[in-house]
């Protein structure tokens, strides 16, 4: 369920400044080139990340304001230019800002839970690296590059003709519930054989069978899934073909999910 397909649709752009810092530089020419499809957006959050000690980045997450758009590849490229755009200007009246890595979601919800984004964009140093063997790069704003990747769009498909007769909230919730049950499941799994070796004692590292409680996990996880499914199916008066049907449809429509 968590895992999606990632569509890349990528634009490598230069930056048309001259100046020296990125206190000092102009909003990236590319991204500011055309952005004529852009949705309105506001920023969930902002992040500032110091990298080789003396270089502060943006890592920043956005949603969009009407989430029931249609999206399509060019409008969500072109609302990611115009979000790189705004932080660029606004890092340039803030200060120092060496790098942006902004991260567009459909909505706050989708932006605050487990979804992937549907785009990301970035203003880096050339060579995508604060190494000491790039500073040169990295203090050089004009090599600076621009990168707009879109992931994802959602394909807003219809219900099923076996779940049309219920109303779209409740089948998020049943998406939902789904979602839930299968986080159990992990949970549950993992409590049994653990496999996380940074909450185990060292004494336990040291002669503990990580290979078959990874066997045993992964059997376990798979046996509790089917068994929390049936419990939903029963609960939610559903069979398992409407059950798919709802996760299809969930997936292809990107409905949120929770963080587990």
């Amino acid at each position: 369920m968590r895992g999606l397909l990632i569509i890349v649709l990528v634009t490598v752009l230069g930056c048309d400044s001259s100046a020296r810092s990125p206190s000092e530089s102009a909003t990236p020419t590319g991204a500011a080139a055309a952005h004529a499809e852009a949705l309105p957006f506001a920023i969930v959050n902002r992040e500032t990340q110091i990298k080789n000690i003396d270089y502060p980045i943006w890592v920043v997450k956005a949603a969009l304001l009407d989430s029931s758009k249609l999206l399509t590849k060019e409008v969500v490229s072109d609302t990611l230019a115009a979000l790189l755009d705004s932080l660029c200007a606004e890092a340039a009246k803030e200060g120092k800002v060496y790098a942006i890595t902004a991260f567009l979601y459909q909505s706050g919800e989708h932006a605050n839970g487990a979804n992937v984004a549907l785009g990301r964009a970035e203003w880096w140093p050339k060579n995508h690296t604060f190494d000491s063997s790039n500073l040169a790069e990295v203090e050089n704003v004009s090599s600076h590059v621009v990168e707009i990747e879109v992931f994802s769009v959602p394909q807003r498909i219809g219900p099923d003709a076996s779940v049309s007769s219920l109303p779209e909230a409740r089948r998020r919730e049943i998406f939902l519930a789904l979602v839930q049950s299968q986080d159990r499941a992990t949970r549950d799994a993992e409590a049994r054989y653990p496999t996380d070796i940074s909450r185990m004692p060292l004494r336990q590292i040291r002669s503990y069978d990580m290979k078959g409680a990874v066997r045993k996990n992964f059997a376990e996880n798979d046996r509790l899934r089917q068994r929390y499914e049936r419990e939903l199916l029963t609960a939610f008066k559903l069979k398992e073909p409407q059950l798919r049907a709802i996760e299809r449809e969930a997936s292809a429509n990107q409905w949120p999910i929770p963080k587990p």
